[in-house]
């Protein structure tokens, strides 16, 4: 059945105008950094520069899969942008605030209208509510981008010191925030009026595809926009296959409070993993492949566990976290000297396949707590080796490794 969806493009103005977000626990963090920045503000100049395109063209920023909830849109895909934007025009609002002109006394208005909410009698503006919020956010981020969207961040007096406080900073929010500061000060300072026109160019050139997924309830618009985000990432947008993972196990939570768990065993999991949460996964596939005697090649890992054996993800974060804590290097005290020694040479092997068997070996042997006895151990990882090491000598590539491994942890039950 096809998603239910309204798609409409809108300008920047109307997209943060018209709408409150929310960026939900369970997403990605804020990762945008300066690279991304600098490329985003030099693209709008770019156009903006360019007269003849401006009077027949509009620039389009990309698309944003959200639904709403509470009153609010939960952003699936495009939070980064979204976030990049508000700090954007916070800081234009910021360079513009202090311009007591009547001349631009709309473009405040309309700065405003995107950040905050504003009374519909009085035009009064509420600081202290921001239309962005995100629950994904650890304790001091959030707090960051509260300060800075809710008008309480303290902006330095000189580039020189803003410069300063980006190099020290730690939070995304912080160094794109004053990133942006400095570009919308430079561009002022050479040029103020085209600065003013830069400002309504991008509120009302540049272009956003919202597309806001319906349902008669929060699941069924959940389900549709994780649809249209899996049918996109297919499409080309680099989403891992554990963000699609962690999004289908959060939609399959009932409660609030099981989602709230969730997501911050996730974070903490990827705390831990960093860029490696697709590997966590990986070996998790061979485990169930051991469990489940398939010596055959392997599938995609996407396939695998939202076609094949998507039941797995219900209940997989406590095996995924034990795993975790396994390859993490968390039981190393418990290996023998010689099991050690062992691992250094497995480690020399120029791919991570054997990784996989020992997961498995692992898993097959938690419950039983002698996975670490040091005479087993030590004679599985010495097999192991030789086994590997004599089919590399004969061809040093993946394809001649990978039916030891199958063969081996398939035999395991």
């Amino acid at each position: 059945m096809a998603a239910e969806m309204n798609t409409e493009s809108k300008s920047v103005l109307k997209y943060l105008s018209e709408n409150k977000f929310l960026i939900p626990m369970y997403q990605r963090p804020y990762t945008w950094e300066e690279e991304q920045c600098e490329q985003l503000w030099n693209d709008i100049v770019e156009f903006f520069d360019d007269e003849e395109k401006q009077q027949d063209d509009e620039y389009f920023l990309g698309s944003v899969v959200m639904y709403k909830q509470d009153g609010k849109q939960n952003i699936i895909d495009g939070q980064q942008r979204t976030t990049t934007l508000s700090l954007l025009l916070k800081a234009l609002y910021d360079k513009a605030s202090k311009d007591k002109s009547e001349e631009i006394k709309q473009l405040i208005t309309n700065l405003e209208s995107c950040l905050w909410d504003t009374d519909d009698i009085s035009g009064k503006v509420d600081y202290s509510n921001p239309h962005l919020q995100s629950d994904v956010a650890g304790d001091e981020d959030k707090a960051m981008l509260e300060s800075i969207l809710c008008n309480t961040y303290e902006i330095p007096d000189s580039e020189n010191d803003i410069k300063n406080k980006m190099k020290k900073s730690k939070s995304n929010y912080e160094k794109n925030y004053l990133y942006f500061i400095c570009q919308s000060n430079n561009y002022a300072q050479e040029a103020p009026m085209k600065w003013r026109k830069l400002c309504v160019t991008l509120l009302k050139s540049c272009i956003l595809l919202p597309i806001e997924c319906k349902g008669d309830d929060e699941d069924k618009r959940m389900e549709n926009a994780l649809r249209i985000f899996n049918t996109l990432n297919n499409r080309g947008i680099p989403l891992s296959d554990s963000d699609i993972f962690k999004g289908i196990i959060f939609k399959n939570k009932k409660t609030q409070e099981e989602r709230k768990s969730f997501a911050e065993e996730w974070k903490e999991l990827e705390n831990d993993n960093k860029d490696n949460m697709d590997f966590i996964f990986r070996n998790y596939m061979h485990i169930i492949r051991a469990r489940n005697n398939i010596k055959t090649s392997e599938i995609g890992l996407r396939p695998f566990f939202t076609k094949e054996y998507k039941e797995y993800l219900q209940n997989s974060m406590g095996e995924i976290t034990e795993l975790s804590k396994f390859l993490n290097g968390e039981y190393d005290e418990n290996y023998s000297l010689k099991s050690l020694r062992f691992y250094e040479v497995l480690l020399e092997l120029p791919n991570e396949y054997w990784k996989y068997l020992d997961s498995a070996y692992y898993m097959y042997f938690k419950d039983k707590n002698d996975y670490f006895e040091s005479h087993t151990h030590e004679k599985f990882l010495s097999r192991l080796i030789t086994h590997c090491i004599v089919k590399f000598i004969d061809k040093p590539t993946i394809s001649v490794i990978k039916p030891i491994i199958f063969n081996a942890y398939a035999s395991l039950l």
